[in-house]
């Protein structure tokens, strides 16, 4: 039996989306202003600290859009044959390696095994 794999595309977003998370934790985690003295030392501290935590996930959001576009776009235009693992062409319903019939497998009818 052969094992599906993740596709590069599927990767690409993993670990996308785990850098984002791991920026993020450490840009709300980094808080150095909090010792400072003052109150508007501190205040713009914490908008700037806002101003951060909101740039990191406009442009993770934005980064798992465009790598979503690129996921949904390569998506691969075969199908694994169930009795020989081979690859077939999605559209076509017997694959040439060993004749299984996709379209009696999924309980349809083959168009030429029907009676008049």
């Amino acid at each position: 039996m052969r094992l599906r794999r993740w596709r590069k595309a599927t990767w690409a977003l993993v670990i996308w989306s785990l850098g984002i998370l791991v920026w993020l934790l450490v840009g709300l985690s980094s808080r150095g202003c909090a010792e400072e003295s003052g109150d508007i030392k501190q205040t713009w501290c914490e908008v700037g600290t806002g101003v951060g935590i909101a740039v990191i996930v406009v442009i993770g959001f934005m980064g798992f859009v465009l790598l979503s576009l690129v996921w949904l776009m390569s998506r691969p235009r075969v199908r694994i044959c169930p009795t020989c693992g081979n690859d077939v062409k999605k559209g076509v319903t017997v694959c040439e390696a060993c004749g299984h019939d996709f379209a009696s497998a999924d309980g349809i009818p083959h168009p030429r095994s029907e009676r008049r």
